[in-house]
């Protein structure tokens, strides 16, 4: 049963790779608890990409790769996921409804 006060509209997208490996997926989450009916209840929602890294480096070359990348950022390590056309119509879905709910919380504040 939902709560008037502060319903939750979050939606969650799992994008896996093309290439099938567990390890290239992204989740892709929208998090809305907003009711748009005051702006005291509302907060603006967010969106946020999250990735399933696994690192099987010991604990010391874990320890100096933060280091590394905390003080020299030539040595970001970017993961591929190839996302195929119904993953891209997932990710379009909820781009247009954080947009939508972005735009319904500006209303909403703007009163």
């Amino acid at each position: 049963m939902a709560n008037d006060d502060n319903s939750d509209l979050s939606k969650k997208i799992y994008l896996e790779c093309e290439c099938t490996d567990f390890d290239h997926t992204v989740r892709v989450s929208l998090w809305d608890w907003n009711n748009y009916t005051t702006p005291e209840n509302s907060n603006p929602p967010e969106m946020m990409v999250e990735y399933r890294l696994n690192n099987h480096e010991s604990w010391y070359e874990r320890v100096k790769s933060a280091v590394r990348y905390v003080f020299s950022r030539e040595d970001i390590v970017y993961h591929d996921v190839m996302i195929d056309n119904h993953g891209v119509d997932k990710l379009s879905s909820l781009c247009r409804d954080y947009k939508m709910a972005t735009e319904m919380y500006e209303l909403g504040t703007t009163k």
